[in-house]
Formats: C-alpha cells, structure tokens, sequence
C-alpha cells in the first residue's frame, strides 16, 4: 500500500466537497423515493447535478500527474459528460414508470446509480492518494460531534490568518 499525500491542493477537497454534496443529494432522492413532491426532487436534482458540474470544472482545472487518479478522473468526467448536454424538453419526472430507484434518470440523461458509482470511485480514488478527511478520532473510538452529518473533506488545520487592525471608530 503506498502511503497517501497528509496535504492535497486546495481544489482536491473543493472536488471532495462537491462529490460528498452529490451523493447525499442522490441519497435523499432514493431515500424519498415515490414520496417526494416534484419540486424537492427538481431541487434535489438541481443540487447533485451543480455539484457533479462543479467537480467536473475543478477536475479539468487540476493537473493530474498520478495515474490511479488520472484514470479515474478520465472515467469520471466521460461518464458525467450528459449532464453539461443542454435539453429543452421539461416533462415530468414523477411520470416514470420505474419510480425512483437506481435506474432514475436524474436530468433525466443519467441513471442515479451509475452518477453514484461514478462520484464514489472518484472519491475512493481521491483518498487512496490523499488524506481527505481526519481519521483520528474514529480510530481512537471518539466521535467527533461538531463534524458529525456534514460529511465533507475538511483540509488540515492552517496557521491562523494574521489578524487585520481596523481605525477605531470616531464618536
């Protein structure tokens, strides 16, 4: 097992943010299933497929230098191209047959199962290279609550910004 990088670019956890964001949108899409009303499934859509843009932006702005991950990047931003695909026709989404399920298309171009298999192997491979989240209080048992639910990439802690003197204010 190679041993992973402790600090990656910035855009690397912007890119981790925005997989985590889609797939707890794509999450609760499944988890609402046939009871979700039209418009919280638009706004869920609307959210993972911003974010899936989004990472596709940042993806394409990084230059990958490791294999594993160029690869992957490259599968990742193939499979994810039809959500940049302009359409004009707005017909409903409860109307599918299926229902919601891992077969949805979501933006209707793209099923929810293979947008989730795509976000979480970009992620794996993301954290197979760097230290994307901090670990150490799951491996000492503790539960870190002020970070429990967000489920985003955190960097490292940074040296604190120096502090910016304001004139004091005239009476």
């Amino acid at each position: 097992m190679t041993e992973r990088e402790p600090l990656a670019p910035h855009c690397i956890y912007a890119v981790a943010d925005h997989l985590d964001t889609v797939l707890a949108a794509v999450e609760d899409i499944l988890k609402l299933g046939r009871g979700i009303n039209e418009s919280e499934l638009i706004r869920l859509e609307l959210v993972a497929i911003a974010h899936a843009l989004q990472a596709r932006a940042r993806l394409r702005e990084w230059h990958i230098t490791d294999r594993r991950l160029g690869d992957e990047a490259a599968l990742f931003l193939a499979g994810t191209a039809a959500l940049e695909d302009k359409r004009d026709d707005a017909a409903s989404r409860l109307d599918d047959p299926i229902g919601i399920s891992n077969a949805y298309l979501i933006g209707q171009v793209m099923p929810l199962g293979a947008l989730t298999d795509l976000v979480a192997a970009m992620l794996d491979a993301l954290e197979s290279v760097f230290v994307l989240y901090d670990n150490e209080n799951e491996n000492e048992g503790e539960s870190d609550s002020e970070n429990e639910g967000e489920g985003g990439a955190t960097p490292p802690p940074r040296a604190p910004e120096p502090e910016v003197l304001l004139p004091a204010r005239m009476e």
